[in-house]
């Protein structure tokens, strides 16, 4: 086939004068491109507080923050991190000052006020956020979080249910669902949202405590404390979760991790009165001693009218020697709610340690007129009857003469004994005593003594106290006696 060139250049010009189909370059919506990455950041935010990061993210932001002061996400950014919320909402507030036809600044002013149960300004403000942004992931996630504060938990799932499908895959809507679930009492789809939250992120403190929640009501104490244990572990300095893992810990029988975390708390809130009463049985379960002194040194600082906190700790520094500050914490527990046998016997028992020997007996004597049969003060008393050579039975007799005769004679029959062991001791005593109504001696007192001898000092006291008067009036008299191995 033959074809003629004028026909070919025509062609060729046809061809070369045609105009050039440009492919156009495409249009990037900037502000949606913005958006995407503030839902995004804001995200992680969330997630971030979750796992206890807050003080980590602020300082990120707070660097940003002052390199871009007024750009808008930033400011976001910063705000969220903030513990100061007020310094917070006066940020959103700038917000809103300087974009108000954009629901940043409305939403962020939303979440401060429902944190701080201002719903009806909350209300205004997400209100506000939703008329600038019908329809978004944050204006929804944020109006479902305002009605689960409010405990409005099916307007609260409505809110959910309007979120766009691609984001509900996110741990922190997931967790948002399951809180509403379990304020509905729906607990199995409240555990479902929470198991699927932690398939995708098992770093979460949020559905850990939460099913930690679920697995309590459900009798479950081996699950419930496995996640009380990855919630702490998650966010240690969340009390709550730590208060829940040592009671959980305490019923599965657990008592060491009780011990253990129950110190830890302590440690970390000082102040926490109720912990010690939890902590402190436990110690003693546990006979550790030098922790169970430990905290009850700690628990008196916040609970001081704690009298058997003071009981407990005297016994522990009487046991280690210290017998000052025992004898500081039985005085402290009298004053509590006044004096006991226990008390007695304690200052008695002190009181035999310093050698004390006519103020042990007293406070022995007066443990046992609190408590009769008190088998320890009678132990304490018989023993040191036996050393100082004091009467079983009361000196008696049919007038105050001869009352004192016998008192005497028994005094100077065991000085002769005690002669034997210490042949060079002797002086001069003037003894005061007072009896009651009843007879009986209410004081003895050394108002002169040259004997310097204890042992025979605690045997003359010990039989005044031993004496019985007749009854029928009060009295107190002066009574001298002299102590010579030549008589």
């Amino acid at each position: 086939m033959k074809i003629r060139l004028p026909a070919i250049l025509t062609i060729l010009l046809i061809i070369a004068c045609a105009p050039i189909q440009e492919e156009k370059p495409k249009v990037v919506d900037q502000e949606k491109v913005f958006d995407e990455n503030f839902i995004k950041q804001i995200i992680e935010i969330l997630t971030g507080l979750d796992k206890g990061k807050q003080q980590e993210m602020f300082d990120g932001y707070m660097a940003e923050y002052k390199k871009s002061p007024e750009a808008i996400d930033t400011m976001f950014y910063y705000a969220m991190t903030l513990k100061n919320r007020e310094e917070a909402w006066g940020i959103f507030s700038q917000i809103t000052t300087k974009e108000p036809e954009k629901y940043y600044g409305y939403l962020g002013k939303g979440i401060i006020e429902t944190e701080w149960k201002v719903y009806d300004k909350a209300e205004k403000n997400l209100n506000k956020a939703e008329k600038a942004a019908p329809d978004h992931f944050l204006v929804n996630y944020f109006f479902a979080y305002y009605y689960y504060k409010k405990g409005d938990f099916d307007k609260a799932l409505e809110r959910l249910n309007k979120i766009e499908p691609r984001y509900k895959e996110s741990p922190v809507v997931l967790n948002l669902y399951g809180l509403v679930f379990l304020g509905l009492e729906k607990f199995d789809e409240a555990e479902r949202y929470f198991k699927q939250s932690i398939s995708i992120d098992d770093k979460q403190y949020t559905p850990h405590f939460y099913l930690g929640t679920i697995y309590e009501k459900s009798g479950k104490s081996e699950e419930s404390y496995n996640e009380y244990k990855a919630a702490v572990d998650v966010r240690a300095s969340s009390k709550e979760a730590m208060l829940n893992l040592a009671m959980t810990a305490e019923k599965l029988g657990k008592v060491e991790d009780a011990a253990s975390i129950y110190e830890k708390i302590v440690e970390q809130w000082p102040n926490e009165a109720g912990v010690y009463l939890k902590l402190i049985p436990i110690l003693e379960k546990l006979n550790a001693e030098g922790r169970l002194a430990k905290a009850l040194e700690d628990s008196i600082r916040v609970l001081p009218d704690n009298a058997d906190f003071r009981l407990k700790l005297a016994k522990i520094y009487f046991k280690r020697g210290d017998m000052a500050r025992s004898e500081e914490e039985y005085k402290a527990v009298a004053k509590i709610k006044g004096n006991s046998a226990e008390i007695y016997l304690g200052l008695g028992k002190i009181a035999k340690k310093k050698e004390d020997y006519k103020r042990a007996m007293e406070n022995f004597i007066l443990a046992l007129k609190d408590k009769p049969d008190d088998n320890e003060a009678k132990s304490e008393m018989n023993e040191l009857k036996k050393r100082f050579k004091i009467t079983e039975t009361p000196i008696s007799g049919k007038n105050i003469e001869q009352v004192m005769k016998n008192f005497s004679n028994y005094v100077l029959k065991s000085y002769k004994e005690l002669l034997k062991e210490r042949p060079k001791m002797k002086g001069k005593v003037a003894i005061k005593i007072a009896f009651d109504n009843d007879g009986n001696v209410t004081e003895v007192g050394f108002e002169k003594n040259t004997l310097n001898d204890p042992v025979m000092e605690a045997c003359i006291f010990g039989n005044a106290l031993m004496m019985k008067f007749p009854s029928g009036g009060r009295q107190s008299f002066i009574y001298e006696m002299e102590f010579n191995p030549a008589r």
